[in-house]
């Protein structure tokens, strides 16, 4: 394959990819401003890093390394994405209490000389 060709297929698939992503954009605004479930905002979103890595980075081959990098790159978002999901479940359920006031009523409760300081 000359660089002519090279170069075609890069602009073909750039023409490809680039009108799906932005119909993927248009969707994710649309489940944001519908107020859907953040999981299918998430989902679409999943799916666009998808194709912007796979394409744009060059991600989509059959070769040992790449193959590494997408599991440490899922791997890795999967992570980012459980911390806050767990935080916020703590605190849904009460088990994780940072509220300032909350603890200030608390102290307010308690026998007179036996308050602890509160940061």
């Amino acid at each position: 394959m000359n660089q002519a060709d090279h170069v075609s297929n890069d602009v073909r698939t750039c023409l490809t990819v680039f009108p799906i992503l932005a119909l993927l954009i248009l969707i994710t605004v649309f489940v944001h401003q519908a107020h859907l479930p953040y999981k299918v905002q998430l989902i679409i979103e999943i799916i666009k890093a998808f194709i912007a890595g796979g394409y744009f980075i060059h991600l989509i081959a059959n070769r040992r390394d790449i193959n590494a990098t997408w599991i440490m790159t899922i791997v890795f978002v999967a992570a980012l994405l459980f911390l806050p999901i767990a935080n916020a479940l703590n605190h849904i359920n009460g088990s994780t209490d940072t509220s300032r006031p909350l603890q200030l009523e608390k102290l307010k409760e308690q026998p007179e000389g036996e308050h602890h300081n509160v940061h």
